[in-house]
């Protein structure tokens, strides 16, 4: 068994159970992994031979990791 974070076992689960693939999709958006959490969710799809780039996550559009003290971009 393999290291999969709950984030990439929904997207799995989803787009196995609608037979379609990740770039069926114009957005593919989390809540708030962050920098850190969106980079390992990229790895570990891209493990599984799927391409995410067409992911974005919420805590990384909404913060300034430049100009806030908010670390990997999540809450």
């Amino acid at each position: 068994m393999t290291f999969s974070p709950a984030a990439w076992d929904t997207i799995s689960a989803f787009l196995e159970s609608t037979n379609t693939a990740a770039s069926d999709y114009d957005l593919i958006l989390t809540g708030d992994l962050g920098f850190a959490g969106s980079e390992l969710l990229v790895q570990i799809a891209k493990k599984d031979g799927v391409e995410l780039s067409n992911h974005n996550d919420c805590g990384m559009m909404i913060f300034d990791k430049e100009r806030q003290d908010v670390h990997s971009g999540g809450s």
